[in-house]
């Protein structure tokens, strides 16, 4: 069985707070937000605007917006201590990459089924910023001959290439 192991260490969950971010702001388009790294890897969306109903947004904001497993929550307050600023997603970058997408692991796999159809997708996983992928080689019998089915290198190039280009993360 081959593997292809993508890490993602210096961004670790960047795309996913871009996009929850901006799915907040396109709920509330007013709100004017600076995203902030915190020491311990965990995210604040600091909301700058003076006169919001805090509240209201909060609740919403845990309810719907969101993600499971993320780390972040959202303020009115500038956090304390040394903070990393992660750039928000603008709006002319939602496209760029698939940015602006956040697909289930479902539409993934059927995305990469469908752009790579001689390759065989055994198994697809995303464990904190890495993804792993599993591709089943097996060997065929035709007239007597058997014949392996494996990843060329060509084609790992060609799915490593577009995994690294593709910019819309993998949501829950």
């Amino acid at each position: 069985m081959g593997y292809i192991s993508i890490k993602n260490d210096e961004q670790k969950n960047y795309g996913l707070v871009r996009k929850t971010d901006l799915n907040l702001r396109a709920k509330y388009p007013e709100l004017q937000t600076l995203i902030h790294q915190t020491s311990d890897g965990s995210f604040i969306i600091h909301i700058k605007n003076r006169k919001v109903d805090f509240v209201t947004i909060e609740e919403e904001f845990e309810k719907s917006i969101k993600p499971l497993f993320l780390s972040v929550t959202i303020s009115t307050r500038k956090p304390k201590g040394k903070t990393k600023l992660v750039p928000s997603l603008e709006d002319k970058d939602i496209p760029k990459g698939m940015q602006g997408v956040l697909m289930p692991m479902s539409r993934w796999a059927d995305m990469l089924m469908s752009k790579f159809p001689y390759v065989n997708f055994y198994k697809i996983t995303d464990e904190r910023g890495i993804l792993n992928i599993h591709i089943a080689n097996y060997w065929i019998e035709q007239s007597g001959v058997k014949k392996w089915q494996f990843l060329t290198r060509f084609q790992e190039g060609g799915l490593i290439d577009f995994l690294k280009r593709h910019q819309s993360g993998l949501g829950i």
